[in-house]
């Protein structure tokens, strides 16, 4: 703990980063599917690189990289010995661009559409 304040203090003897919600499905519909498109908003912050880097590593294209938003929202957990004791979240508030959606909707055929818009999860993501 922390002298004086009694506060626990965890070391980080590891990150691991993992696309999460509307991410993590379409990691896995990327084994069944061509292409897998995901609209959302990504900051240009260090986590939306990172982001946009693991979809680009498993052939998810991204739509909508010029989002305006500040920062990109992630959830941070905390495990000490196997078991989540704390989870931080880092939201995102920026609405998605509707506009943006349907222009790209009526210019691409899609054949399954997934819709996971969370404002307080990982990231608010529209994927196709």
């Amino acid at each position: 703990t922390s002298s004086g304040i009694g506060i626990p203090i965890v070391s980080s003897e590891k990150t691991e980063y993992l696309l999460g919600g509307a991410g993590n499905i379409a990691s896995n519909l990327i084994s069944f599917s061509k292409q897998v498109y995901c609209f959302g908003n990504i900051a240009p912050d260090y986590f939306g690189s990172k982001m946009i880097s693991m979809m680009k590593d498993q052939r998810i294209q991204y739509i909508n990289k010029d989002s305006k938003n500040k920062r990109t929202g992630i959830r941070r957990r905390i495990y000490i010995e196997s078991e989540q004791v704390l989870r931080l979240d880092y939201d995102c508030k920026e609405q998605l661009d509707v506009k943006k959606l349907k222009a790209f909707l009526k210019k691409t055929t899609v054949l399954h559409v997934l819709i996971q818009h969370q404002l307080n999860g990982f990231v608010p993501f529209l994927c196709f």
